[in-house]
């Protein structure tokens, strides 16, 4: 295998280890074996296109980043469907990109950054949608206009659904978008941090708490529970205390299942997730 495609893979695994995503459920995401992600982060197997297409998507990297190493990390890229037709799906992906997707891209890239100087205070080059290969347009949207187009969709939607499929289709929704946030987890945090120091005009604590919504609270409780039982054995407590940089107490605190129990904020509770999978793992 040659240098390019090594120095390729060696991007995979360090987009892997930014987000702190364990290969089992990492794989999993990208529809491949933690044997054949193994392979690819070891630079013994090349990345094929078809996996670096789900990879971008997944994590919000930047093609060109992947290829090249050059340019931000980090960028909201959608590949359109019409140039996606035109790459075999199996192909290296350093192919993909250099016979069909770099020249599409760049020049993407050039004229969005045209486009950008109205952009919201606070937001970055990446936070911007770009759809490469498409005539698509390039901008921001707030969160009323999301929720006005939800409810425009899913008012012709509910009509067309029998009653008794309601709920299913409810709980598929909720699904859909708790996966969402478990996906988009360190980015979710990171904008409200910013939101919450904007206002505050300070960092704190409190600032990376994530504003969950309520049907979310559960997912606490789950957490919780799998804590209790990792951390039943003499000196676990103190073990994730360590892991999490924070005192014994305020893990107690958190872990409790007093009516005054405090709750972690989104980054803790993230942090607490990937250490009780480990536990987990090990047993």
């Amino acid at each position: 295998m040659t240098e390019l495609e090594r120095e390729i893979c060696a991007r995979v695994k360090t987009i892997r280890k930014a987000i702190k995503w364990p290969q089992s459920s990492f794989a999993q995401a990208l529809g491949i074996t933690r044997d054949q992600l193994t392979n690819i982060e070891c630079g013994c197997t090349p990345l094929r296109f078809n996996i670096a297409s789900r990879l971008i998507i997944l994590t919000g990297s930047s093609p060109r980043w992947i290829a090249e190493g050059i340019g931000p990390q980090k960028m909201r890229v959608k590949i359109g469907e019409r140039l996606l037709e035109e790459i075999p799906r199996n192909c290296l992906f350093s192919e993909g990109w250099e016979h069909w997707l770099k020249q599409p891209f760049e020049a993407t890239v050039g004229g969005a950054k045209t486009r950008l100087a109205s952009r919201p205070e606070g937001t970055t080059f990446h936070d911007a949608p770009i759809t490469v290969g498409e005539q698509a347009p390039l901008g921001f949207i707030e969160a009323e206009d999301v929720l006005r187009c939800l409810i425009e969709d899913f008012r012709g939607v509910l009509k067309s659904i029998p009653p008794h499929l309601l709920y299913l289709f409810s709980a598929q929704i909720t699904k859909a978008w708790r996966d969402f946030v478990r996906i988009n987890i360190i980015e979710v945090c990171e904008w409200e941090a910013r939101q919450r120091n904007k206002q505050e005009g300070r960092l704190t604590e409190t600032s990376t708490r994530l504003n969950v919504p309520p049907g979310m609270q559960s997912e606490w409780t789950v957490l919780k529970r799998r804590l209790q039982d990792a951390t039943a054995k003499p000196g676990a407590k103190t073990k994730l205390a360590e892991f999490l940089g924070v005192d014994l107490t305020r893990v107690s605190q958190w872990l409790t299942d007093s009516k005054n129990a405090r709750e972690p904020g989104a980054e803790y509770a993230l942090k607490m997730l990937r250490w009780v999978e480990q536990q987990e793992r090990q047993k």
